[in-house]
């Protein structure tokens, strides 16, 4: 892995090693890491979130600008309406 991203192999190690004196214990950085996986998931997650929710927006504009243009209603946003024949 270290050949293939161009890194030293021990650089690795001496940043696994900096997290365990750090932390105090290698108990301490094991939990130490794996909050921070945790912190990493949570945020992920609350991201995904986001977009679903702003892709769900999205998609109920569009039914609700394709359903005004098939009741004749005139268009609500900054666009121009539609030509009778599209």
């Amino acid at each position: 892995m270290c050949s293939a991203e161009g890194k030293r192999p021990n650089m690795l190690l001496e940043n696994v090693m900096n997290i365990a004196v750090e932390a105090g214990s290698l108990q301490a950085s094991i939990d130490r890491l794996s909050a921070m996986s945790e912190a990493g998931e949570l945020a992920d997650r609350v991201r995904i979130k986001q977009r679903l929710l702003e892709l769900d927006n999205l998609v109920d504009m569009g039914y609700a600008t394709l359903f005004a243009w098939e009741n004749h209603d005139p268009p609500s946003g900054p666009w121009p309406p539609l030509p009778e024949n599209a």
